[in-house]
């Protein structure tokens, strides 16, 4: 029986303790919500920004930074007008708060930096097409010589390219056809040394577009192949480049001739995916 009463006497001396127990202060009533004019908001490094709220500031409220070593407060809250200086890369909770600690609102702030400019890689223009209805063994001439002259500095060009591995996709037929070219090439251009000033019509005429075909449009071709080989390698995973390389550097259209043939082709199809391929890199090289 004494027992029973000493359980019962414990028993209601916790119901009363229970009963009687203060407020911790979780259920403080809540207070009114101010109205932020953003959620969240990016601020570049060392700039400042300006944010704006809707509702009644009380005195004792305050603004609260969870971390300060990314945001710092500038002046005094006017006019429901809050201004912040960025000070270092990172994201942070911005909170009006109560003397109590109560949250009125808050707002997110990203701290970025700008990346540093990067020169994008401009686009291959379009070939021009050889000049047709020429009339005139001077006018071929002068042809002629631009033509040797745009050829060499191409030649020069390319030459600054690491050549691409035959083995790897079709690279070996894109070699073949160069190769063929600089054999017709040098061929004219040794050619029209000889003949110079006996060279006929007909063959001012040959010389000038076989020159012009074998010799600037193969070299544009080259020289792109070897460049989207360069950008293969700078960025091994990408599977995009790779798969354009594989379409695009096949060297057939070593069976094709004329401008509305041969280079309308080379226009719409090598210059295009080349370009895709700059696109692609372009776009690597700004997020690296």
């Amino acid at each position: 029986m004494k027992n029973i009463f000493i359980f019962t006497a414990m028993a209601l001396t916790l119901s009363l303790t229970t009963g009687c127990k203060k407020d911790d202060g979780n259920n403080e009533p809540s207070v009114p919500q101010l109205q932020f004019s953003v959620n969240k908001v990016d601020i570049e490094l060392t700039k400042t920004a300006t944010i704006t709220f809707t509702g009644t500031l009380n005195p004792t409220d305050k603004v609260q930074i969870e971390k300060a070593e990314v945001l710092t407060q500038k002046g005094e809250i006017i006019n429901n007008t809050l201004t912040f200086i960025a000070k270092k890369i990172g994201t942070t909770k911005v909170s009006i708060v109560t003397d109590k600690k109560q949250e009125r609102g808050s707002f997110q702030v990203t701290v970025f930096s700008k990346p540093l400019f990067i020169d994008q890689i401009a686009h291959k223009a379009d070939i021009p097409y050889y000049k047709t209805n020429i009339t005139e063994v001077s006018e071929y001439k002068k042809l002629i010589e631009q033509t040797i002259t745009e050829y060499n500095t191409l030649l020069t060009t390319i030459e600054k390219h690491p050549q691409y591995p035959k083995d790897k996709y079709k690279y070996a037929t894109q070699h073949s056809t160069w190769v063929e070219g600089t054999r017709i090439s040098k061929g004219a251009i040794q050619n029209y040394g000889d003949k110079k000033s006996t060279i006929d019509l007909a063959e001012a005429k040959k010389t000038y577009e076989d020159l012009y075909q074998y010799g600037v449009v193969y070299a544009h071709i080259e020289l792109m192949a070897r460049q989207a080989e360069g950008y293969r390698v700078k960025y091994p995973t990408n599977t995009e480049i790779e798969n354009f390389i594989k379409t695009t550097f096949d060297g057939l259209y070593g069976t094709l001739e004329g401008n509305n043939h041969f280079i309308k082709s080379t226009n719409e199809e090598i210059v295009v995916n080349f370009n895709k391929i700059i696109d692609i890199v372009n776009k690597l090289n700004t997020h690296n």
